[in-house]
């Protein structure tokens, strides 16, 4: 991974980064912070890392969110190599997200959380989403994109091409026309495909992808919310592969 600088708010992000070694330029508290977790505050000194302690007036100037926790980092952010990705299409267990327009980053940092979850392979993002060193998407994603290769600035032909060339089935998510999502065999090297939040996917990449399919909603709403049915379709690949691999323990 390559490196530029972003910015963590609140503990548990906070804690997470210095568990997974990420590169820390410095480390900023307020005082009653530096009161409750002198522990944490001994850990950057003895790793050299920078602190400073400030008052509650300036961490509300220097912090992003209503909810900073008295705590905020300047860190490494990810900035992931193609092949981080790329290197995972030959396994058969592979299970990839490619993300199509999506601008609102609390959606594309909760897909990232949800696909660390599941185990998922990696993550493209197309030219039209937001960036992964957003702070919000740090938040939404719960630190999960400094452990999960996420690709930005993707070609979503040339991906969606690619993938198939090697033998990936590339399903894209379609408000109603196509097959039932349970009715896929998610057990196959699977991208899941999922357009923006307003206008979901171009006729392009549909016609390019092995196959639609859909969350059927018997309700009176056209759509779910992006990252939720993503959410859906993921665990859906997730439930099926453990019953073949429960189902390969018993014989």
């Amino acid at each position: 991974m390559a490196s530029q600088l972003t910015l963590l708010e609140g503990e548990r992000l906070v804690v997470e980064a210095l568990r997974d070694g990420i590169p820390f330029e410095a480390v900023v508290g307020t005082d009653a912070f530096w009161s409750r977790r002198m522990d944490l505050i001994r850990q950057f000194s003895a790793a050299g890392i920078p602190t400073a302690k400030v008052s509650e007036k300036q961490m509300f100037m220097l912090a992003v969110t209503e909810h900073s926790a008295g705590i905020l980092a300047v860190v490494a952010r990810p900035v992931w190599k193609s092949e981080d990705f790329w290197e995972k299409t030959g396994g058969s267990g592979f299970l990839g997200l490619l993300t199509v327009g999506i601008q609102d980053p609390g959606n594309v940092g909760s897909l990232i959380r949800t696909m660390a979850a599941a185990n998922g392979s990696g993550i493209l993002l197309n030219q039209g989403n937001t960036e992964i060193g957003s702070p919000k998407i740090l938040r939404a994603s719960v630190g999960a994109v400094f452990r999960l290769p996420t690709i930005e600035k993707v070609v979503a032909l040339e991906a969606i091409s690619r993938c198939l060339a090697v033998g990936i089935q590339t399903l894209a998510s379609v408000p109603k026309k196509g097959r039932t999502y349970t009715l896929v065999d998610w057990t196959q090297p699977t991208l899941l495909v999922l357009g923006g939040e307003g206008n979901g996917l171009d006729h392009e990449v549909i016609a390019a992808c092995s196959q639609s399919i859909n969350i059927p909603m018997p309700g009176e709403m056209e759509s779910l919310n992006v990252a939720t049915a993503g959410a859906v379709m993921i665990y859906e690949a997730v439930r099926q592969r453990r019953l073949v691999i429960a189902g390969t323990r018993r014989t």
